[in-house]
């Protein structure tokens, strides 16, 4: 199975002492996963990035269940910077370290919230794939990209959890870099 990931994300839950270093709320409701390091391209989520160029989702509970076309339910979503619903998050199971495996698709909407925004997904990537490996604490997430992946979604995020793309997801991890310089190896 040949598989492109055109980006690469490992998202965590800063320690509470490198948010207070850098001015981030430490008592937040929602646990707040920041981008720490990353490979590949991807325009749509340079443009999610702070002024400072952080890289932000928040985890919040879906409001009810969503569904999606393939009858798949998602009990957890990802927005994104000025509330973009980035992705629900469509859980495929665990690996034998606890570890969840989930899918997720961009945002189907042109233009989102009050001030209507326009979606930085919905011209070039709306047909992509999120794949997601997430900690068993759910302190940690890994966002992979595929393009073009939205109707195949759920067979990638077994291929994920299967080992099929273990060398791809290595070498990933291996040439990522730091997103931001949060004054502390992450």
């Amino acid at each position: 199975m040949k598989i492109e990931i055109t980006y690469y994300a490992k998202l965590v839950q800063l320690p509470v002492e490198t948010k207070r270093e850098n001015g981030i709320k430490t008592d937040a409701k929602n646990p707040r996963f920041d981008a720490v390091r990353e490979c590949g391209y991807c325009k749509a989520f340079n443009e999610l990035r702070t002024k400072k160029g952080m890289l932000i989702f928040t985890l919040l509970p879906t409001d009810g269940v969503i569904n999606s076309q393939s009858g798949v339910q998602a009990e957890k979503r990802l927005q994104g910077k000025d509330s973009l619903n980035f992705t629900s998050l469509y859980m495929r199971g665990q690996d034998s370290n606890g570890n969840w495996y989930a899918f997720g698709n961009p945002p189907a909407v042109e233009f989102y919230g009050k001030d209507r925004k326009e979606n930085p997904f919905y011209k070039e990537n709306r047909q992509d794939c999120f794949l997601f490996i997430i900690s068993a604490d759910w302190q940690t997430m890994e966002l992979f990209t595929i393009p073009n992946g939205l109707h195949t979604q759920q067979a990638y995020c077994d291929a994920l959890k299967d080992g099929v793309l273990a060398d791809k997801v290595k070498d990933l991890r291996e040439r990522a870099t730091e997103v931001y310089d949060y004054g502390t190896p992450l």
